[in-house]
């Protein structure tokens, strides 16, 4: 596969036979196999989200224990994402770029440990944003978790305690 490659690049870099200049000037036939390399497999690596098609927030799951809470929510495919807290009232948002909620989720589930609520809306830019309601002020980290033989991609939201934490917001 890749002499063809290199044969179709290295037709590309020949000067036309119209005497027209030539196609990317000064670019070793590496550099040339490389980026059309890159262009070819770009869209299959990226997956879902680079293709246009929106990633699907599958599954929302929430434990809570003493120490802290932990929200999960099961996802397509690998999202960006950005996660931010505010105070007055405490919360927790998270913003998922070109995402939806599976229309089987009839609900998010009901608020445990710091989470009092959760509630979703979709925006205008077509992402997704999660808010956390919180009982109490917390420290907030996520990480994405690669898929396993049980579950697909999870963004896991870890919520903790801050330190200084004034208990239940009112």
């Amino acid at each position: 596969m890749l002499r063809g490659l290199q044969g179709v690049l290295d037709r590309l870099g020949r000067r036309p036979s119209c005497g027209g200049p030539r196609p990317w000037p000064g670019l070793s036939a590496h550099a040339r196999l490389v980026l059309l390399a890159s262009l070819l497999a770009g869209p299959v690596l990226a997956g879902p989200a680079f293709a246009g098609q929106p990633v699907t927030v599958r599954d929302v799951r929430l434990h809570a224990t003493p120490e802290a809470t932990r929200l999960v929510l099961e996802v397509s495919a690998d999202t960006p994402h950005r996660l931010s807290t505010l105070a007055d009232p405490d919360r927790v948002v998270i913003d998922l770029e070109n995402a939806r909620l599976d229309p089987r989720l009839a609900r998010l589930p009901d608020g445990a440990g710091a989470i009092a609520r959760l509630r979703s809306a979709p925006r205008e830019d077509g992402d997704l944003r999660i808010v956390l309601d919180l009982r109490e002020r917390v420290r907030a980290r996520a990480s994405l978790a690669d898929p396993t033989d049980a579950f697909g991609f999870r963004l896991i939201v870890h919520l903790a305690p801050a330190a200084g934490a004034r208990g239940p917001s009112g």
